[in-house]
């Protein structure tokens, strides 16, 4: 069994994009990408993170204050809702920082739920 050397890797800013952008594409996995280069995925998702920031910081700069997010109400056409008719529902709940949302989805229509969940947790 051989030891670590203690050596450290480094990747060029250009192969970080590049992976970066691979990653951002629609439909592109972060585990896939990092399988395909042989790279661990959670320092991929760290050079995301990284590029998201740097992003922010040229965007923003930091004598401006940032702007709070002005809450808007978005109307939404309701209709009858299935637990009011009796029949069974597929309940979602989801959390995200402050917002909370309560779904309640037909069974009859599981596939139009899934594919949403999948669409929205991309």
């Amino acid at each position: 069994m051989e030891g670590k050397t203690g050596k450290r890797r480094f990747y060029s800013r250009e192969l970080k994009a590049e992976v970066v952008a691979a990653c951002v594409a629609p439909g592109a996995l972060v585990s896939a990408v990092a399988r395909s280069r042989g790279l661990s995925a959670n320092m991929i998702r760290r050079w995301i993170a990284e590029e998201r920031e740097a992003n922010t910081a040229v965007a923003s700069p930091k004598s401006t204050p940032p702007t709070p997010a002005v809450a808007q109400f978005v109307p939404v056409q309701i209709e009858a809702a299935a637990t009011d008719l009796g029949l069974p529902v597929i309940r979602v709940e989801v959390q995200r920082g402050p917002t909370k949302i309560d779904i309640a989805w037909p069974t009859t229509a599981a596939g139009e739920c899934s594919a949403w969940l999948r669409e929205w947790l991309k």
